[in-house]
């Protein structure tokens, strides 16, 4: 009787840990992540930017007037999907913040965004 307990509480604890890599943007059978996007590959017009947004996987973020940079949008805490929130870059699955650098603000993350390259063609952000 006790084995069939525990075998149950195994079950409980795997699918409450299926829905929290579901919650993070991971699936639940395969570490794989999403592709980046080839290079040249349009993504949204500058002017749509503002200082962040996060367009096929990459944050593309506008530190200052004209200046266009690229990150992961993966939180390199566990791998959840940032998100742009009152102007701030966000993990909702654990709160971490980044700065529009791709710099960890505030943890639990401690390593930055990866650096996608971006450049701007014909007023249009493209992969590099």
């Amino acid at each position: 009787m006790r084995a069939r307990s525990q075998s149950g509480a195994v079950r409980t604890r795997l699918r409450r840990w299926r829905s929290a890599r579901a919650a993070c943007g991971k699936s639940t059978d395969s570490p794989a992540q999403p592709a980046t996007p080839a290079a040249g590959q349009t993504l949204t017009p500058a002017a749509d930017v503002g200082e962040a947004k996060v367009v096929d996987g990459i944050l593309i973020t506008q530190p200052s007037p004209g200046v266009f940079k690229g990150f992961s949008a993966r939180c390199t805490h566990l791998g959840c999907a940032v998100a742009v929130k009152n102007d701030s870059i966000v993990c909702p699955c654990h709160g971490s913040k980044f700065g529009l650098d791709g710099s960890v603000l505030q943890g639990p993350a401690t390593a930055p965004l990866a650096s996608r390259p971006v450049a701007v063609r014909d007023g249009q952000i493209v992969t590099a």
